[in-house]
């Protein structure tokens, strides 16, 4: 039986993981790029041909075997983010108390960004960033890019999470009294 607050309101936390049907989708998918190459290198027209067809191979499985190995890291990972009454934990982070948010925004997605669900920190105050799997990027330039662009370095795209941005806005909601606000872009709807 979930928690419960004493008006009966469910506590219970929500833990946001890779989205299991997605690691088949994303590790095939630079696969797809192989058949032009295997064609090339298999049936050359010329020697050009044939070099174009070895280097398509090589980049696809190449990017392939990267994205499998992100993938899994992410997956060996477990949770990425945690939502309890107590606050926010990032994997591997101390818990990051619901007081130390100014409010948690939606980002509405458009054409060249996914939607995003913002955690805001009250100034002062320094947030993790979510693991990537990526064991060459480092993760200050990351949280400087973010912060840069959404105002804060904890930034979860829900696109490939087991919760979507409504879920995730509703257990903030649900969990602490941060402030929800909705951003929208040129043309972007809201989730929530």
């Amino acid at each position: 039986m979930p928690p419960t607050s004493p008006a009966g309101q469910d506590r219970s936390p929500l833990e946001v993981r890779p989205k299991p049907g997605v690691f088949a989708v994303i590790a095939v998918s630079p696969l797809l790029g192989l058949l032009p190459g295997l064609n090339m290198l298999l049936a050359p027209r010329d020697r050009f041909a044939f070099v174009a067809g070895c280097a398509a191979t090589v980049l696809c499985v190449a990017a392939s075997a990267f994205v499998v190995t992100m993938q899994l890291r992410l997956r060996a990972m477990g949770c990425l983010l945690r939502l309890d009454t107590a606050g926010i934990t990032v994997h591997d982070r101390p818990t990051v108390p619901w007081s130390d948010l100014r409010e948690v925004r939606e980002e509405a997605g458009n054409k060249t960004q996914p939607p995003a669900v913002v955690f805001v920190p009250r100034p002062g105050i320094t947030l993790p960033t979510l693991p990537t799997g990526i064991s060459l990027q480092r993760p200050n330039t990351r949280a400087q890019a973010f912060t840069k662009r959404y105002g804060s370095p904890l930034v979860l795209h829900p696109g490939g999470m087991n919760a979507t941005a409504p879920q995730i806005l509703t257990a903030v909601q649900r969990l602490s009294n941060t402030p929800l606000t909705t951003h929208r872009g040129p043309g972007g709807k809201s989730a929530w």
